[in-house]
């Protein structure tokens, strides 16, 4: 059973990080499925019942419900969806990613109904001429506009951007309004009593209501990390990092969300290292290739996390700027080749960031171009790391 002590609210946590991808809504059960978030039990067995049968017949699952996924999910897919939900935890967050049906008149939700029959922009216009004064229509903005930029980007993941789409701004703008909302919350809250499950209370609404905000960070720095490595023009990924670092979200949780998705690049840039080391203590004189290597593999990455304006942006290049240092020495040590050994600090004065770091290499450099102008008798000392001509 779930609690609302830190068993429970480290579960959600961790299912919220699991959907804070680009991938969020293409996972949604409710959307697999085509079902309303507010199907019954028996509902969705009667689905899965359904599937089951098209299956077995070699048929393909029928398209349902607003914004189905495009392309259609095959049978199986479906059925796991419908599984996800059968845990509770996890059907509530489900729910807060979907639509809800408004509560707002005696006809229903005219707008899901138009989404759900393709009339995207009559839906739009149905729901903001009420946003003010409902949070059902409120809310349902703040997916379609996310879904819809979630959508577009997938689709054309090398598309150039100058500044954010329209779809991205709608998106934040509606989703931070439900964020501080106390009457979307409070929507939400009541749907959390309904559900009915001893263990899920009050602590589901204020965790998600906290956690919101990193979530939709996380989307859009995920997005970024990922951007260059698929050959994304800078401009275009800097757009998604911006988003990233939205200025009326929580600055500490814009910080987690940054270094979550530059925690890969970091994990990347520090394996080159080690490896860079590796090569060196085997046999010193390859330390000017693995040098240049180290250099060569982790410049893209650095640059990566530069845009990111993640936390670790400058100790992640002084991180890389050290092991050149320590390569200098290794490789100096064994030869006394000044030229070569120059080259690599060379290197490490690229990747520099940090005040004391950047003053240490250009010792260095300064030390060994002294001693190629002067002659290989005059004795350098490397002040900041021990390191002796």
């Amino acid at each position: 059973m779930l609690s609302g002590n830190g068993g429970g609210a480290a579960s959600l946590d961790t299912l919220l990080r699991s959907i804070g991808v680009p991938d969020l809504y293409l996972r949604n059960a409710f959307r697999i499925s085509g079902l309303s978030v507010d199907a019954a039990t028996g509902e969705l067995r009667r689905r899965a019942q359904q599937v089951r049968a098209v299956q077995a017949l070699g048929g393909a699952p029928a398209t349902a419900g607003p914004l189905p996924p495009s392309p259609a999910p095959d049978l199986d897919a479906v059925l796991q969806a419908l599984a996800r939900l059968r845990d509770p935890l996890t059907r509530l967050v489900d729910e807060f990613f979907w639509f809800w049906p408004g509560k707002d008149g005696p006809d229903g939700d005219p707008g899901l109904d138009a989404l759900t029959a393709g009339r995207v922009d009559d839906a739009e216009n149905r729901w903001q001429r009420i946003e003010s004064r409902s949070p059902y229509a409120l809310h349902n903005l703040a997916v379609l506009n996310h879904v819809i930029a979630i959508d577009d980007e997938l689709a054309q993941p090398q598309r150039k951007l100058v500044g954010a789409p329209r779809r991205w701004r709608e998106a934040y703008r509606y989703w931070i309004d439900a964020w501080r909302s106390d009457e979307h919350w409070a929507v939400f809250g009541d749907r959390v009593r309904r559900a009915g499950h001893p263990g899920l209370g009050d602590w589901v609404v204020s965790t998600l209501r906290e956690r919101l905000p990193l979530v939709l960070s996380s989307v859009n720095a995920t997005i970024a990390a990922d951007s260059m490595e698929r050959g994304r023009d800078e401009e275009s990924s800097q757009v998604h990092w911006r988003m990233a670092a939205h200025h009326h979200l929580p600055p500490q949780l814009r910080a987690r969300a940054l270094r979550a998705a530059t925690d890969p690049l970091l994990s990347r840039i520090r394996t080159h290292g080690d490896r860079a080391l590796a090569v060196t203590r085997e046999n010193a004189r390859a330390a000017p290739a693995a040098a240049e290597r180290l250099h060569d593999q982790a410049a893209p990455l650095l640059r990566m996390v530069s845009l990111s304006s993640a936390p670790d942006a400058d100790n992640i290049h002084d991180e890389v700027a050290r092991t050149l240092l320590k390569l200098a020495f290794e490789y100096h040590r064994a030869t006394d080749d000044w030229a070569a050994t120059l080259q690599i600090l060379r290197w490490a004065q690229n990747v520099a960031r940090g005040r004391a770091m950047l003053q240490s290499v250009r010792e260095n450099v300064q030390g060994v171009e002294f001693v190629l102008a002067h002659g290989t008798n005059v004795q350098v000392r490397y002040r900041k790391w021990g390191f002796d001509g």
